[in-house]
């Protein structure tokens, strides 16, 4: 299934054209932002974000499960900004966290936002791209997509190609062009990752629910 124009944006950050070795007028996209769906019956109605981009406020690669709000309100509070989710990140450091509203200590039915995070800070083994090295001087094709899954990919993304998507500038150190906002709808929202020291570290909660997923692979700036 291929991309619709509609549900992508492709930006390119202000200062690309003048990166040693690119064109002064190239429209090669350093931003890209897609809405996907997978059609069976299991992922019906259930969206999937991708967002990636060089030059952007945080160099990461997590993946959001949000969950749906429950059709009930179960705190007085109307339902938060923030919903119920699973966060896994996979680069620089590992972390795996669970979100959810839990009751605040009192009589009332008021509700707080926590999170429970297991986290593990790299130590001195193989980076990515020095495993992938690695295997490729050792033969080990595991890691490495196949012809026909680079040819199927091709196939999807054509259509978003050249004039279809127009290029948008944005700002280094930013998250990207205005425009990625319209893509993702609903109670989704993106989510903007935090790996300063200690952050998300040292809260708690529990989880339930019915996701949309977002991945965010913020490749490393130029």
């Amino acid at each position: 299934m291929s991309i619709a124009p509609d549900e992508a944006v492709r930006g390119q950050f202000r200062g690309y054209r003048e990166e040693p070795g690119v064109a002064a007028r190239s429209t090669v996209e350093t931003f890209v932002v897609l809405r996907l769906h997978i059609d069976n019956e299991r992922w019906s109605g259930v969206p999937f974000y991708l967002r990636a981009g060089k030059q952007l406020a945080a160099t990461s690669t997590e993946i959001m499960v949000t969950l749906k709000h429950p059709t009930r309100e179960i705190f007085d509070a109307s339902a938060p900004e923030q919903p119920n989710y699973f966060r896994f990140r996979i680069s620089p450091d590992v972390l795996i966290s669970i979100g959810a509203r839990v009751k605040m200590p009192s009589e009332a039915m008021q509700g707080n936002t926590v999170e429970l995070v297991a986290h593990r800070r790299p130590g001195d083994e193989m980076t990515p791209y020095e495993r992938l090295f690695d295997d490729a001087i050792q033969g080990n094709a595991t890691l490495f997509a196949h012809y026909d899954c680079i040819e199927a990919a091709w196939r999807t993304v054509t259509p978003i190609l050249g004039n279809s998507v127009p290029l948008t500038m944005y700002e280094p150190q930013t998250w990207g062009p205005a425009q990625a906002n319209r893509i993702i709808g609903g109670d989704d929202r993106w989510h903007n990752s935090d790996t300063s020291p200690g952050a998300g570290e040292g809260r708690y909660g529990v989880i339930p629910g019915k996701p949309s997923v977002i991945f965010e692979p913020l490749a490393d700036r130029l």
